[in-house]
């Protein structure tokens, strides 16, 4: 059976290992919002589909189950070449901990980036 957009949602949100509270804070949505996008069958506006594609770095097809292959945004987002870009060499020259880390602020980035988009739209 073909997921939803809400089942997609959540197996997204969860595979970052964030909570719905967390989601919500990091797009700036109730978390209210964040329990109805998860759990009921109606799809929301076009901007929050938007804002959800660009957080979760996947596109609004997948989302919106016209495409079953989760394909991020970009083709060159490697953790290999994200450590690269920004501290000129090998993953392996960073700890576990580091990369976490690095990983963790590149997320919150694109979110606030997300929301800075959104808001400079409306």
């Amino acid at each position: 059976m073909e997921a939803s957009f809400g089942e997609r949602i959540k197996r997204l949100r969860s595979s970052k290992g964030i909570t719905q509270e967390q989601l919500s804070h990091l797009l700036d949505i109730p978390e209210s919002t964040i329990r109805r996008l998860e759990t009921s069958d109606s799809l929301p506006r076009k901007e929050r589909i938007h804002q959800l594609a660009d957080f979760f770095n996947v596109r609004v097809d997948y989302l919106m189950g016209r495409a079953d292959l989760l394909e991020d945004k970009k083709v060159s987002d490697s953790k290999e070449e994200i450590n690269i870009a920004y501290f000129g060499g090998a993953k392996n020259d960073l700890t576990e901990e580091e990369a976490q880390h690095l990983e963790e602020s590149l997320e919150m980035f694109r979110a606030l980036k997300a929301k800075r988009n959104a808001e400079k739209n409306n």
